[in-house]
Order: C-alpha cells, then structure tokens, then sequence
C-alpha cells in the first residue's frame, strides 16, 4: 500500500487523477479487498485522461455554443431596438399627421364661417334690392352684426391655433420659465447687497428682511425695508 501510495503521489499524472485514483483504492481496501489489487495503473491512468479530453471536449463544445447564443441574444437585442426605434418613428409621423389635420380643420371652420357670412351678406342685398321688405338700418345692423361676429370667431380660431405646439395639437404651447445667467444672477445679488436692498437678494441661503439685521448694531426700518444704524 505504501508503495502504491507512493507512485501516485509521485506520479505525472494531475493532483485530480491522483486523488481519484487512490481514493478508488482506498474504498476497494475498505470494503475487503485487503489482497493485492489487480489493477493496472498505467491503463486505468490512460482512461483516465481520455475521460478528461471527453470532458474537455464537451466543456469547448459548450463555450462554442454559449458563444453562439450570447452572439444571437445580442443580434436579436439590436434587432428589437431597431424595431423599438422606427415604432417611435411611425408613431411620431402619425402624431405629426393628426396634428397638421386638427389644425387644418380650424382653418378649415375659419373660411366656412367667412363663406357663410359672405353669403348671408349676398342674400340680405338681394332681399334689399328686390324685396325691400326691411328698414335699411335692419340691414345696416345686420351686417354690423355679421361682420363683428366673423371677426371675433376669427380671432378665437387664431388664438387657439396659436397657442397649440406645432408638432402635438393637443397640447398647449407654454412657455418655459425663465432661467437667468449665473453671472447675471450673481450681479444682481451684488448690487442689492452694495445697495442694502437685503430683500433683492434671490438665495434662499441668506437672511432676509430683519433677520439680516445686527443685534444691537442695526434695526430693520419698515419704510425703507433696509437695516439701518438707530439714532443716538
């Protein structure tokens, strides 16, 4: 057993075939089989390094195909963004349709009411010239009328066009709020604090109104709404 023990531990053979080997033999010997085994090292080392160049084989096989499902998953992932990508395209071209269509249709109310107010104006002149049925200052007044509400849906038309985004009807254009300069900003806080216009200050870090007073130094005065020295 010792020299048995020995050629494996000295053997050329892996740390890992070296410990299967002996621990086969250990459970042979404790299940026993105490008489001198019949074994034949060298076979049962060749079978065992073909077993390692089968696993081998099998491992590379499974790079390959991992390999191959990571290149396929990251064809089809641009595949999807390509796809997520001209789904956004279309659906921005629509929104872009139906708006221009929205705001074609107030253009389109805008000119029916001048053309229906044209031709109440045509049907009036008419009645005047060959009925005369009215006073000329009904007709007078109706055309004011007309004309003044033609106007006015005009007008309403316009403001409600103008006030869309260009590119969603449905939504209102606002404007965004107003962001000053840094160096702008900057500037201006210095000149409120040169001037002791303490109020002027736009930074919510610093006093503000009688708190930016000195105890005992400065009082805060209503009128001026500035710290001044109190007089003695």
């Amino acid at each position: 057993m010792y020299y048995l023990y020995r050629y494996i531990m000295t053997s050329e053979s892996s740390p890992k075939d070296s410990s299967i080997l002996f621990n086969a033999l250990k459970f042979d010997f404790v299940n026993g089989n105490s008489e001198k085994p019949n074994i034949n090292l060298a076979s049962l080392k060749d079978a065992l390094n073909a077993k390692d160049n089968k696993v081998s084989a099998v491992l590379t096989k499974q790079k390959q195909v991992n390999n191959i499902l990571n290149s396929e998953i990251t064809r089809l992932e641009q595949k999807k963004s390509q796809l997520v990508n001209a789904q956004k395209g279309q659906r921005r071209v629509l929104m872009m349709n139906e708006s221009y269509r929205k705001r074609q249709q107030e253009y389109t109310k805008l000119i029916i009411a001048v053309v229906v107010v044209f031709a109440l104006v045509l049907i009036m002149r008419y009645m005047r010239v060959y009925f005369n049925v009215l006073p000329e200052s009904v007709y007078t007044l109706l055309h004011i009328l007309l004309f003044v509400s033609v106007i006015i849906y005009s007008g309403v038309i316009y403001v409600n066009v103008s006030s869309r985004e260009k590119i969603n009807f449905d939504r209102l254009s606002i404007p965004g709020p107003i962001i000053e300069d840094v160096g702008v900003l900057s500037a201006r806080n210095e000149a409120a604090k040169l001037s002791g216009n303490l109020l002027g200050i736009s930074d919510s870090d610093l006093c503000k109104g009688a708190a930016c007073c000195t105890k005992g130094v400065t009082s805060w005065n209503e009128t001026t709404r500035r710290c001044v020295v109190p007089n003695t």
